[in-house]
């Protein structure tokens, strides 16, 4: 039995299966080419940006949420973790709040305890009114100007986001 195809061009059965299969997986593949080739290259395994705020349960998880979110929009090879120098119990709840209204999550979950492993493994540690002095001696970026989110969190969020972008705007930059 055979099957005929528009021009009067016969095929088995079988073989008019396979001429689909063959063609949608070449479409499928060129479609992967060109949104990888609009993307740009993949930039391999990410590197680490460290948040560090005192409690980690307020400006270091703001200022995380919001550089992850801007460097995925960007395709850059950065993520983001925030920790605190004297980790408090719970995230803050005008944090959870405030960036629950923005479509983020505060992350972590549960505020985290800054080790030396953390600053070892980052490529840029930034703090955001704390010391980290008596954990480690890295070198770190400091963001000493970020209100309490707790007072105003809408204000925090501002100078966060333009110290985000600052920073973004640098690890974007090319090398020489």
């Amino acid at each position: 039995m055979s099957v005929t195809a528009g021009c009067g061009t016969d095929y088995a059965p079988g073989m008019l299966l396979r001429t689909a299969v063959t063609a949608f997986t070449l479409v499928t593949i060129l479609a992967g080419a060109i949104r990888a080739g609009a993307e740009g290259p993949s930039p391999g395994p990410a590197k680490t940006v460290l948040f560090v705020c005192e409690h980690g349960a307020a400006r270091s998880v703001i200022a995380a949420a919001h550089f992850n979110r801007e460097a995925e929009a960007r395709h850059l090879p950065y993520r983001a973790i925030a920790r605190g120098s004297v980790a408090q119990e719970q995230p803050s709840a005008a944090t959870v709040k405030g960036l629950q209204v923005e479509g983020l999550t505060a992350r972590p979950a549960k505020p985290e305890q800054l080790t030396a492993a953390d600053v070892e493994s980052a490529a840029r540690v930034v703090t955001l009114g704390c010391d980290i002095s008596k954990i480690t001696p890295a070198k770190a970026d400091r963001w000493d100007d970020v209100p309490a989110p707790s007072d105003d969190y809408a204000a925090a969020r501002r100078v966060i986001d333009g110290h985000v972008a600052a920073l973004l705007a640098e690890l974007e930059a090319p090398r020489p």
